[in-house]
Parts: structure tokens; C-alpha cells; sequence
């Protein structure tokens, strides 16, 4: 099972017996809110993270192999036009992956809920924040 903690993301085994710390393309000690995985029911189809902040512009990792080797899930990451002034990486709270599509995912952040279908190539805002 993985799980994210401010001080990164873990894997656990043997029913919480061991724990073992995972390289996730960011500093040791960057707070982790987001972790989200797709089917609920198997792990090894994909587990993504995303820091609660960060300076990429592509903020999302993932891995398929137990969470062993993680990948940036797009190299290069835009917001659709009219939303340029928007970050994706400003607070991520949530990641929460397609069970049904591959390419869907779903990021949450202080500006509201992002959509990507072309596995974060783009993603489109799809539920602003309301302003306090």
C-alpha cells in the first residue's frame, strides 16, 4: 500500500510490518497531500502523486511497478486557454484517476478541479474555487 505523509510518499508491506520510503522526483521532505490510485481494487495498474506544492509545471508522478520507479505523467503540462493565470501545482489536494479511462484524471487545488484526457498533457478547469 502507498501513502502520502509530509514527509513524502511510503510504501508499506507484510500488513504495516515494513515501510520503505519512495523517490518520487522531489525533495526528501516535500509534503505529499495527493495520492490516487486506479482500479481501487488492483495497485499495480497505476498509483500517482503530486506534492502540495512545488516549482513544476508538471506536478503529477506516477508508477505502475509497486512504487518502485516513478514518472513524471507528462513532461510538459498546460492549462487550456483562459485559465493561463492558473497553476497546477498551487495546494493539490486530491488525484483521483479514471477507473474507466486511462488517459482521465482529476486534480483538485486551491483554483478549483482540474481535468486532463490525454494523460496531462492538458488539463481544463472544470469547477472554480468560489471566492472567500
Amino acid at each position: 500500500m502507498n501513502f502520502a505523509t509530509t514527509r513524502g510518499v511510503f510504501y508499506t508491506w507484510a500488513h504495516g510490518g515494513r515501510y520503505a520510503k519512495r523517490e518520487v522526483g522531489s525533495a526528501r521532505d516535500r509534503l505529499f497531500m495527493a495520492l490516487g490510485t486506479r482500479p481501487f481494487d488492483s495497485w499495480s495498474l497505476l498509483t500517482c502523486s503530486a506534492p502540495f506544492s512545488g516549482g513544476s509545471e508538471s506536478p503529477v508522478h506516477f508508477t505502475s511497478t509497486r512504487s518502485r520507479n516513478w514518472s513524471k505523467l507528462s513532461q510538459h503540462s498546460l492549462i487550456e486557454s483562459g485559465e493561463s493565470a492558473l497553476a497546477l501545482n498551487a495546494g493539490i489536494s486530491c488525484l483521483l484517476p479514471d477507473r474507466n479511462k486511462e488517459d482521465t484524471l482529476y486534480l483538485c487545488n486551491r483554483h478549483g478541479v482540474f481535468k486532463t484526457i490525454n494523460k496531462g498533457q492538458t488539463y481544463k478547469l472544470v469547477l472554480k474555487t468560489e471566492p472567500n
